[in-house]
């Protein structure tokens, strides 16, 4: 069975509302190590999140994206009064991005971790019943998965190696990339495609597979009956 993002999420999310000034933001990250914050209305529906790319390249530090570099340069050049006066007057709701990328509880890991990797984002919120219910980030997606790029792709080749599984015919390369495979190379016949794809999702830690390989000739007529 396929774990669920209700096994791994977690349940106590620390929050903030449109009117939590920056500072009280800030302070929240640091106590508790986190990067992310949701901001939610009173009755925890998601309105927006506020994470560290926020804190860096919105009103706080001019509209560009400073980074701890523009900050520190500011230290030492005795011109962090300015921005630090600016900030402090923020509030959540200025700065927090609204388009927010959420999961279910009961929606898959993997699929979870496909969200994030197509938005690129590092955490997602879990609501149900359009309210918030937890969190969960991509270390504890990795963390559940426990199967580095370098053991899939190895695994995975060698499924694709093994005459009896796959036909001799096959000539297919295997990439991994944050637990998405990549196949590309060839087969014979189209009708192999799919079978390496499922092959690929059988295996442990898989996120997606991309199947970029071709097929060299058409099916066999007995493929279409």
């Amino acid at each position: 069975m396929s774990p669920k993002v209700a096994d791994i999420m977690t349940r106590t999310v620390v929050t903030a509302t449109v009117d939590t000034p920056l500072p009280a933001l800030i302070d929240e990250m640091l106590t508790y190590g986190i990067s992310g914050v949701p901001v939610v209305d009173h009755e925890r529906r998601v309105l927006g999140i506020v994470t560290y790319a926020d804190l860096m390249c919105k009103p706080a530090f001019g509209g560009t994206r400073r980074g701890l570099l523009g900050v520190l340069a500011d230290l030492f050049r005795g011109r962090e009064r300015r921005w630090v006066s600016k900030s402090s007057g923020l509030v959540a709701g200025e700065i927090m991005t609204t388009d927010v990328q959420t999961t279910l509880p009961n929606e898959t890991v993997r699929a979870a971790a496909r969200r994030m990797i197509r938005f690129g984002v590092k955490r997602l919120p879990v609501v149900e019943n359009d309210r918030l219910v937890g969190i969960v980030s991509r270390s504890d997606v990795l963390r559940r998965m426990h199967r580095s790029d370098d053991d899939l792709q190895a695994e995975i080749a060698a499924l694709f190696a093994d005459p009896a599984r796959v036909a001799e015919t096959t000539d297919i390369d295997v990439s991994v990339v944050e637990g998405v495979v990549t196949l590309r190379g060839s087969v014979r016949y189209p009708i192999e495609l799919p079978a390496l794809s499922a092959m690929v999702w059988r295996s442990p830690g898989v996120v997606d597979v991309h199947v970029l390989a071709t097929a060299r000739e058409q099916n066999p007529e007995f493929a279409e009956l």
